[in-house]
């Protein structure tokens, strides 16, 4: 069958995030390369959600600091 489906250090959260849609799972192994599969972390959809919330707050943040005169 498929190996396990796993994700690595380097990966960006959007190759995790569909990976896990195409999976129907709700959290990864995260293994130190594809090879050793040795184990480093455990990623789920919810620590996603909360870095892109995080960036999307800090984007809005950044862009009033340069723009200020924009509301």
């Amino acid at each position: 069958g498929d190996p396990p489906a796993v994700a690595l250090p380097g990966e960006s959260c959007r190759a995790v995030a569909e990976r896990l849609a195409l999976q129907g799972l709700d959290r990864l192994p995260v293994v130190d390369a594809p090879a050793s599969r040795r184990l480093v972390g455990v990623v789920s959809l919810s620590d996603i959600v909360r870095l892109r919330r995080e960036r999307h707050v800090e984007e809005g943040l950044r862009e009033r600091l340069l723009n200020p005169r924009r509301p």
